[in-house]
């Protein structure tokens, strides 16, 4: 059986009016900009955007990463833990010291970090060396996203 990484430590990561919702997974955007990560919920879109190259991201169902969040819930005594938190900071991360072993160093000095957007069905796992920019954008809205 698989054991999760025994130092990884999650942190629900959150900035100012950061949006609230329990957002399904919508869609990737990547342009000569950025890339956002559009998270639908029922009344508005929430976007989480990196204004920059985002170097790799791993997009599972939720049953691919049990051995990964399961732990969580059970050190927070709560099988509902992830409601409503969809992003997470991921310290003595497993996955971006193995991107970092794949990249033979080449990218140890940037200072890359991984977060983890967690939805109802998906989890979606990337490395990033910016911090995201989280906004809301509601549905039926000429906004555009």
């Amino acid at each position: 059986m698989h054991k999760p990484h025994k130092d990884e430590i999650w942190e629900e990561y959150r900035c100012a009016d950061m949006p609230a919702g329990e957002p399904y997974f919508a869609e990737i955007k990547h342009d000569d900009e950025g890339t956002g990560f559009i998270l639908e919920c029922i009344d508005k879109y929430i976007v989480i955007r990196f204004n920059e190259d985002i170097r790799m991201y791993l997009y599972s169902d939720e049953g691919m990463r049990m051995a990964s969040y399961a732990p969580i819930q059970e050190e927070q005594g709560d099988k509902y833990y992830f409601r409503g938190r969809y992003l997470f900071l991921v310290n003595n991360s497993r996955f971006l010291e193995w991107a970092m072993e794949e990249s033979c160093g080449a990218y140890a000095e940037i200072g890359y970090k991984h977060f983890c957007i967690v939805t109802e069905n998906e989890l979606i796992d990337l490395i990033a060396a910016s911090e995201p920019f989280i906004y809301e954008i509601p549905k039926g809205g000429q906004h555009e996203i």
